[in-house]
């Protein structure tokens, strides 16, 4: 006959076994960092692209996108795009961005990318140009990593 301890004995290790196979299996850490790291390179890209849409593509519905101009932050998908757009009608506007950095939390469900960005575009009087460096902070929503939060100041 079996005792009660015995019987937890076994049902323990059981049930957890059990559980574990129940779960989503995980992604390796530093696959979520490799790929942030490749989706913010292709967001980087497509600021170069003079295409708003391909812009926003990585923006999460309720990103807020802080400018260094000191405007009022930006809300919203439909409202960065309006921004790029203009940016874009500018003449001869360039916008390139780096990806230094990229950081995934312990969840696998927050990170964060820096980087430095330029921007150029020609003005009636002369060429105005900027540089500084952005923090991006990114969110995975059913598996996509998006841009919840950006913020970019100059170095001057």
């Amino acid at each position: 006959m079996m005792r009660a301890g015995s019987l937890k004995l076994i049902l323990i290790p059981a049930v957890a076994v059990t559980l574990g196979a129940c779960r989503a299996p995980e992604v390796p850490h530093q696959s979520l960092v490799a790929g942030l790291r490749e989706v913010s390179d292709a967001y980087t890209r497509s600021t170069a692209s003079n295409e708003a849409s391909a812009v926003v593509a990585f923006f999460a519905p309720d990103v807020v996108v802080m400018s260094p101009q000191g405007r009022a932050p930006v809300r919203g998908v439909e409202a960065n795009r309006a921004a790029w757009e203009r940016f874009f009608r500018g003449k001869n506007p360039v916008h390139t961005m780096t990806t230094d950095t990229a950081v995934v939390d312990r969840s696998g469900e927050l990170g964060y990318t820096t980087g430095q960005w330029t921007v150029g575009v020609d003005t009636p009087g002369g060429r105005a140009e900027a540089a500084g460096n952005y923090l991006a902070v990114w969110r995975r929503q059913e598996g996509r990593w998006r841009i919840v939060a950006l913020s970019a100041y100059p170095f001057r």
